[in-house]
């Protein structure tokens, strides 16, 4: 995840070059991307990459003004199971003595 400052196909090209997809535009399509900053042009400029495995179950972006600063949220939702490659169980907690 970064605020690249460069033009979204070209960055989507170079990443795709070190095996990494982004995964906001992966799951929405590339053409469906908005700006992410007031003052670029029509592409984002914050996005988050990973490995092909990875992808995202839900993500997007918030509205210009959810947050401080000039800049949209992106968020990603990445189930447990392709990060760590497994369902944890819950966690048990040994009762007081």
């Amino acid at each position: 995840m970064e605020d690249f400052n460069s033009e979204y196909a070209v960055l989507r090209e170079w990443m795709l070059d070190l095996g990494l997809l982004e995964i906001i535009g992966n799951k929405h399509g590339y053409e469906a991307a908005p700006k992410t900053h007031t003052r670029s042009k029509d592409s984002p400029i914050d996005c988050i990459f990973a490995s092909a495995q990875i992808s995202c179950a839900i993500g997007g972006f918030l509205a210009f003004g959810k947050l401080d600063g000039d800049h949209r949220g992106i968020w990603a939702d990445i189930p447990k199971m392709l990060l760590l490659g497994c369902n944890i169980p819950p966690h048990t907690h040994p009762s007081a003595r």
